[in-house]
């Protein structure tokens, strides 16, 4: 991945700060007027950031208590299988 792929889908992929999609046409917008080659169209964007959720994504899991409350939970197993294949490279 390019580096402006990475600090894009680093900006969009904040929890805590979500990026509407107007901002980010913004941000492209931005890239290509100050010359940067190769910017992607927001549609490309949101295609690479789908492949790279589905290729290296963790699943979440819906689940609900005893009390009726629904939480989500990441998928332990593929966490630890990830960062085992990432510690014997």
């Amino acid at each position: 991945m390019c580096p402006k792929m990475f600090l894009l889908d680093t900006l969009d992929s904040m929890p805590r700060l979500r990026v509407s999609d107007a901002l980010m046409k913004i941000f492209l917008w931005v890239l290509k007027e100050s010359g940067a080659p190769d910017v992607l169209s927001l549609g490309q964007l949101r295609e690479v950031q789908a492949t790279l959720r589905d290729s290296s994504g963790v699943p979440s899991g819906s689940y609900k208590s005893a009390q009726n409350n629904v939480f989500y939970m990441n998928d332990v197993r593929s966490i630890v299988a990830k960062v085992c294949c990432l510690h014997s490279l």
